[in-house]
């Protein structure tokens, strides 16, 4: 620890001198092997001037580039084709950022085209105004989409009757609010009200009730494993109708998007826990872990999420402190005059009637929840982000899409530091992050390394260069990754980096949003034949 904490002090100390350091680097090594066996296409992932970037950014438009063909790994998907292998090495990652085809190296569509700057932002401008400006807001029941589009927040995200008074807007910040703008634009849109700091587990189930409607039902088996209740809050629904052939799109930003993976897997294969205790003990199973419920998810996109974990929690998350500060949070939360739901309900985070403040306390404490690894600490490691890739697979009748951001840059030392720009407020996780002893994990958003958001470790995956062309089923399409874009950039929650506008995010979700009416469009027309 001693170590660590001085190697901290001394890459802060010397942050000002980063830049010299970089570019003494580059000039003391001009010809070391890493360096030769790089491509001349990879990013330059050093912090430059932000004039010098920009210059940079003018010259690559007018460039003409090509790209690799995308490399294809197969995966049919089934159930029976689950990886069985029980142990998990946390500094090996079958994940190449230096593979000929990785997405670090794709270029945008925009980059490949030769026309100027200037009408290339008009092109922009006209495509946010077709989805956005144009339209009038939509009648009661009459949408623009068929499929009602699902934002699932992350770690820590307050929506809802999540969210304090002093929490920010989640989805967009004050930058631009996604869900009214295209609500107002005609979409369906709902911002998903899950636990802020519960397990992939619950939260997949709240999910579930979110939509469907109903009081949440965690499992009887679940409940008696981890020592929490069965049943939770109740939902009223926003899609009451949601059953096979009945879909929604789902868009993930971190441990969301590593949440709606498990959800899908409940829904077509059950929960087999469950599944065994209901018929030796009888009883009543909830819907969503009797599986065979398939057809029921158009597509899922994922920001910035925790595939494969993030060391942020397997350094930090884990210790002491950490626990601390939820358990803190959580009494706060959960006392007799609080209207605030942070997902602690099962737990018994609630102060009851004719309990005291210190009574209270002292179960809170006392709970089983910091004995167990029911929890989104756990399930954010690396093994326990491994153990998920392990039993979910992907669906042959889903559009998977995914998008990664970086904004940390190489020191002189090899370690990364965060960008200039990058949320105060991740500097700690990033720095550590930065300094793993896997190289190939280094690279991040300030909250998880580049490599680990851009598909789950094994599955399928291919390398797309623009969103207009990701339209196949059952394969992670990787998007090219946002440079410059932290963590929360992905959800306009750095309001610290003035070069992330609100029209670049209104930009951003406009694409998505196009592209689900693409996926729609394509199976409309395959139902017509």
């Amino acid at each position: 620890m001693e170590v660590e904490t001085q190697e901290d002090s001394t890459e802060t100390s010397n942050a000002k001198n980063e830049k010299v350091d970089d570019q003494a680097d580059v000039k003391a090594n001009p010809t070391s092997s890493e360096d030769k066996a790089k491509p001349e296409t990879a990013p330059d992932i050093n912090s430059k001037e932000d004039t010098k970037n920009e210059q940079q950014d003018q010259q690559s438009l007018t460039e003409d580039e090509t790209t690799q063909e995308p490399q294809r790994i197969e995966n049919n998907g089934d159930k029976n084709n689950l990886k069985t292998k029980t142990k998990f090495d946390t500094e090996k990652v079958d994940l190449d950022p230096n593979a000929k085809d990785s997405p670090y190296k794709a270029k945008d569509k925009v980059e490949n085209e030769t026309a100027t700057p200037r009408k290339r932002v008009d092109a922009e401008e006209v495509e946010a105004d077709k989805l956005l400006k144009d339209s009038k807001t939509a009648k009661q029941g009459e949408y623009k989409n068929k499929y009602p589009l699902i934002l699932v927040h992350g770690f820590f995200g307050g929506v809802g009757e999540n969210r304090p008074v002093f929490y920010p807007n989640y989805w967009g910040g004050d930058k631009f609010h996604i869900k009214e703008q295209f609500e107002k634009s005609g979409y369906e849109v709902h911002e998903a009200t899950v636990g802020t700091f519960s397990s992939n587990h619950d939260r997949a189930t709240e999910l579930y009730y979110y939509i469907k409607g109903g009081r949440v039902d965690y499992g009887q088996a679940h409940a008696e494993k981890y020592g929490h209740d069965r049943y939770g809050r109740t939902y009223t629904g926003v899609m009451p109708e949601w059953q096979p052939g009945q879909k929604v799109h789902l868009v993930g930003h971190s441990m969301g998007g590593q949440m709606i993976r498990l959800l899908e897997h409940y829904l077509r294969f059950g929960n087999q826990e469950e599944i065994d205790y209901q018929k030796e003990h009888g009883g009543e199973i909830s819907p969503l872990f009797e599986g065979n419920h398939d057809n029921m998810i158009s597509s899922m996109t994922t920001l910035g999420a925790t595939h494969n974990g993030t060391q942020g929690s397997d350094k930090l998350g884990v210790r002491q402190f950490a626990r601390d500060i939820i358990n803190t949070i959580g009494k706060v939360g959960g006392n007799k005059f609080s209207t605030v739901d942070l997902g602690f309900v099962q737990w018994g985070f609630h102060q009851r009637a004719n309990e005291s403040y210190i009574e209270y306390s002292k179960r809170i404490k006392n709970s089983p929840l910091w004995d167990t690894k029911d929890n989104a600490l756990t399930d954010l490691t690396a093994e326990g982000s491994e153990q998920l890739n392990q039993n979910t697979s992907l669906n042959p009748n889903i559009v998977y899409t995914s998008y990664a951001g970086e904004a940390s840059h190489a020191t002189l030392s090899g370690k990364h530091v965060p960008n200039i720009r990058q949320y105060p407020l991740m500097d700690l996780t990033s720095r550590i992050i930065g300094k793993d002893k896997n190289h190939q994990l280094r690279l991040n958003d300030g909250i998880v390394p580049t490599i680990s958001a851009l598909y789950p470790n094994g599955q399928a995956y291919k390398n797309v260069t623009d969103i207009s062309s990701a339209n196949e089923k059952g394969i992670w399409q990787v998007l090219p990754v946002k440079k410059d874009w932290d963590h929360m950039d992905f959800v306009g929650m750095d309001p610290t980096d003035y070069k992330r506008t609100g029209e670049e995010l209104e930009q951003f979700y406009t694409g998505i949003v196009d592209h689900l009416m693409r996926v729609e469009e394509s199976e409309n027309r395959n139902l017509a034949v």
